[in-house]
């Protein structure tokens, strides 16, 4: 296993431990601003990073840098910066406001109900997915994975996968650490922007 896959199996193995779920809905986004294919994204009004014309590229470089277990403060530090805007304002953007978000639904949802219910949603590494498709991935992965990612999902096993070096801290780990990249790799089609 290279360096990096270990990062995101550790990124993968840290957010299943900590099963962080949230219901989540939506509304008519509120500005005008859109994505490449045409789709209605929601602006935060007030938040100067989502009104930045770079906020496509910021919200990729984010999500990047989580999905792969790397440290977020020197990326905050350089959009500071490059933005002139306070740090607590990045995190903020960074952990509330950080596309991609839950599936927008169709115009004519809209116009029939001003909020829809997605559902719960569990944060991973790549944003919040739908827990009900974590649960069939995981159902889905090979017996000897799917004992192993039950377990993590119910808060037992080590803490940390990896060592100061990077490195898996002995063979059990290293199983934890290949069922969790195996989740990784089942889930990495399904992103909150489909």
């Amino acid at each position: 296993m290279t360096a990096e896959e270990r990062q995101l199996a550790e990124a993968w193995y840290q957010a299943l431990r900590r099963w962080q779920t949230k219901h989540l809905t939506d509304t008519l986004p509120t500005g005008p601003r859109r994505t490449p294919r045409g789709a209605a994204v929601r602006i935060t009004p007030g938040c100067p990073i989502c009104n930045s014309p770079a906020v496509a590229q910021i919200d990729l470089e984010l999500l990047e840098a989580r999905a792969h277990g790397r440290d977020l403060r020197p990326l905050v530090r350089r959009i500071v910066k490059a933005l002139r805007v306070r740090e607590p304002v990045v995190w903020r953007h960074a952990r509330e406001h950080l596309d991609p978000a839950p599936a927008r639904p169709l115009v004519g949802e809209w116009a029939r109900r001003r909020r829809i219910d997605l559902g719960e949603h569990l944060l991973t590494p790549v944003g919040w997915i739908p827990v009900e498709r974590v649960l069939a991935a995981i159902r889905e992965t090979p017996e000897e994975y799917r004992v192993l990612l039950d377990q993590v999902r119910f808060g037992k096993g080590p803490r940390r996968l990896l060592d100061g070096n990077g490195k898996f801290r002995g063979d059990s780990r290293a199983a934890y650490g290949r069922a969790a990249l195996w989740l990784a790799r089942a889930l990495k089609h399904t992103t909150l922007a489909q």
